[in-house]
C-alpha cells in the first residue's frame, strides 16, 4: 500500500505577541514514532525534574542501521534562540551520535529502533528553561526535533479551571485562574521578567501566553480574567487499540492482511451538532503496546494500516478535513487528510501506525485562515483536559529565563 509522502512545517504555538515560533523541518516518510519517554510514559513536551530523565524513541523504516546524531540548543522563554554559549547551559558535548539502537523483532515492517536519552554521560544541561533536541542524519541535515524543559524551584501555582464568563462561551469555553506566590522573596519588576505560558493538554498549537498580570500584591501575583486564560474545550478523544494486530480491537470493525496488517474502524459520526458526552482517554496521547509477543516493545511493536471512516457532511470545496492527535503532532499535512469517498458517502484514509492504543479527533482546516483548526466534535466546558502552566522568571544579571515554576490542572472538577 503505497504510503503519503510527509513534508512536515512545525509550528510551535507560543503565542508572544500574537505570533508563533516556527521551526520548519522536512521529516523523511521513513521516520515513524518519534516521541519522548518519561518514568515509562510518552509524554508529549517532558518537563524535567532534578534527577529525572526523557529517553528519545524513532524508528527508521529502512531497516539500515543508519548513523543519527544529536544536538542541544538553549531557547528564552519565547523559543527565540538564547545568546549563551554552549558551555553555559550544558556540561559536556552539545552534539553527539545516537549510539542505542537495535533492529525489530518478528514484525511484518522492518525498522531499526533509535534511543537517547536526555541527560546523558556526555550531555548534561546546566540550566532550567527550554531546550530543542534535534536529530541530524550523517549528512548534517536535522531530521525532526523534539522539545522539553528543565524546571527548578522558585515559585508555587495556585488557582483552578472555571466555565467561562462570558455567556456565549458558557457551554463551549473553560477558563484559568491563578495566583503566583515566590518562595525565594519576590519577583522584581515582574511586569518585564515574570512569563506565563499555559498550555491545554501539552499541545502547542493550543498555547496562551504571555499572560497579562491582573494584580501584583507583592507576595502574590494574581492572573484573573484574562482571554489568554480562555479555551475552547473540544470534546473528548476518541480511541482505537491495535494492541493484537490479527484481531479486532473495540473500535475496530474487521482486519485484514496485505504487506502488513489493516484495521478497518467502525466508522466514526458527526458529533457536531450532538450534545456532550464523556469518555475516557488520554488527552490525545498514545502508547506503544504489543500483546502477541514478549521483548522490548519499541522493538517488538509492528506496524499496520489503520483505515479511518468518518461519517459527515460534505465541507466547501476549499475546506479539508483530518484526523489529528499527538501521534501526529496535531499537525494537518497531506499524510492525515480524509477524501470524500462516494461509494461509502463518508471521509477516509489510511495511515501506517506502531502497534498500541492511540487517541484522535476529526479536524476541519478552513481555507481563508490556514491556522484555525475547527475540532468537528464540537468545543464542551464539561470535556476533560489538562492544563500544564510555566511561569519563566529572568533575574537581574541573568542572561536566560529560568523555568521557575510548573503546575498541572485538570477541568474534571470543573468549576463554575
Amino acid at each position: 500500500m503505497e504510503r503519503f509522502s510527509r513534508i512536515t512545517l512545525v509550528l510551535w504555538g507560543i503565542c508572544f505577541l500574537g505570533k508563533a515560533q516556527e521551526f520548519p523541518q522536512n521529516t523523511p516518510d521513513y521516520i515513524q514514532s518519534t516521541f519522548f519517554e518519561v518514568n515509562g510514559q510518552i509524554d508529549p513536551f517532558p518537563i524535567l525534574n532534578p534527577g529525572e530523565k526523557a529517553i528519545l524513541h524513532f524508528d527508521d523504516l529502512r531497516a539500515q542501521e543508519a548513523d543519527y546524531f544529536y544536538s542541544l540548543r538553549y531557547f528564552n522563554h519565547d523559543w527565540q534562540p538564547s545568546q549563551l554559549f554552549e558551555n553555559e547551559y550544558l556540561r559536556g558535548i552539545a552534539q553527539g551520535r545516537v549510539t542505542d539502537f537495535g533492529n525489530a523483532v518478528n514484525t511484518l515492517q522492518p525498522f531499526t529502533h533509535y534511543r537517547l536519552a536526555i541527560p546523558n554521560n556526555e550531555t548534561q544541561p546546566l540550566l532550567s528553561g527550554n531546550y530543542l533536541l534535534e536529530i541530524e542524519d550523517i549528512n548534517g541535515t536535522v531530521v525532526f526535533s523534539k522539545p522539553f524543559a528543565i524546571a527548578q524551584g522558585g515559585g508555587e501555582i495556585s488557582g483552578g479551571v472555571y466555565r467561562s464568563v462570558d455567556l456565549e462561551k458558557f457551554q463551549s469555553h473553560q477558563r484559568l485562574q491563578l495566583s503566583l506566590r515566590s518562595n525565594q522573596g519576590t519577583f522584581r519588576q515582574p511586569e518585564e521578567r515574570l512569563h506565563v505560558y499555559v498550555i491545554q493538554n501539552k499541545r502547542w498549537d493550543k498555547c496562551q501566553g504571555p499572560v497579562p498580570i491582573q494584580f501584583n500584591r507583592g507576595s502574590q501575583i494574581d492572573f484573573k480574567l484574562e482571554k489568554s486564560l480562555e479555551f475552547a474545550g473540544e470534546h473528548e478523544f476518541t480511541f482505537l487499540d491495535t494492541k493484537d494486530l490479527r484481531i479486532p480491537g473495540p473500535q475496530t470493525a474487521f482486519v485484514d492482511r496485505e504487506d502488513l496488517y489493516i484495521a478497518h474502524l467502525h466508522p466514526d459520526p458527526f458529533e457536531a451538532q450532538m450534545p456532550y458526552s464523556w469518555r475516557a482517554d488520554l488527552n490525545g496521547r498514545y502508547q506503544i503496546q504489543n500483546i502477541q509477543d514478549y521483548g522490548d516493545v519499541h522493538q517488538i511493536a509492528d506496524y499496520g494500516w489503520v483505515h479511518f471512516t468518518y461519517s459527515a457532511p460534505a465541507p466547501n470545496k476549499t475546506d479539508t478535513i483530518y484526523v489529528l492527535g499527538h501521534f501526529n503532532g496535531f499537525l494537518p499535512n497531506p499524510s492525515y487528510e480524509l477524501y470524500y469517498n462516494p461509494q461509502t458517502a463518508a471521509y477516509e484514509t489510511y495511515i501506517q501506525l506502531k502497534q498500541g492504543i492511540y487517541n484522535y479527533q476529526y479536524y476541519l482546516l478552513k481555507s481563508q485562515d490556514k491556522r484555525e483548526l475547527i475540532p468537528l466534535g464540537g468545543n464542551h466546558a464539561q470535556t476533560e483536559n489538562e492544563y500544564t502552566v510555566l511561569v519563566y522568571y529572568r533575574a537581574f544579571g541573568a542572561l536566560h529565563d529560568a523555568l521557575v515554576a510548573t503546575q498541572t490542572f485538570n477541568s474534571f472538577n470543573l468549576l463554575n
